[in-house]
């Protein structure tokens, strides 16, 4: 007759050892720091673009502005608000208030529009701004200070 203590498995053949546990718990945990930089990278790159799309809106309703008003410049952002060209004053992905200037100085635009990006300093190269847009899409900044001097 057997007995249990005849069938069972030897002790090292009954489960995972403590440090199988943590090389697996140490492969998870790589795995997932992986995807979330990878996520994280995703979503600051989605701010740019959000902060992108929102200086060309700007700069589009600038120029409404100006064709409704006898090509007159609108005194700020609160005024295209006011006007209900822009729904409120917009800001920037970072919850800042975007920089504007009408005339233009730097762009061939109505007006220059700016970000000072993520960081929220001028003159870095993650700003966002309506004279270089397109190069700044792709990644592509010039050298030197990005954003006109505060008027």
């Amino acid at each position: 007759m057997q007995t249990r203590h005849d069938t069972e498995a030897p002790a090292d053949e009954l489960g995972m050892t403590l440090i199988e546990m943590m090389v697996v718990v140490l492969i998870i945990s790589l795995l997932m720091g992986a995807a979330g930089y990878m996520a994280y990278r995703q979503f600051i790159k989605a701010q740019e673009q959000v902060t992108a799309q929102t200086v060309k809106r700007v700069v589009l309703a600038a120029s409404q502005y100006a064709m409704e008003n006898d090509n007159d410049c609108p005194a700020d952002l609160a005024q295209l608000a006011e006007e209900e060209i822009l729904d409120s004053v917009p800001t920037d992905a970072w919850g800042e208030a975007l920089g504007f200037r009408c005339p233009a100085t730097r762009s061939r635009s109505l007006a220059d529009v700016w970000s000072w990006g993520r960081d929220k300093v001028e003159g870095t190269d993650d700003d966002i701004n309506s004279w270089e847009l397109k190069r700044s899409l792709r990644g592509r900044r010039r050298a030197g200070p990005a954003s006109p001097a505060s008027p």
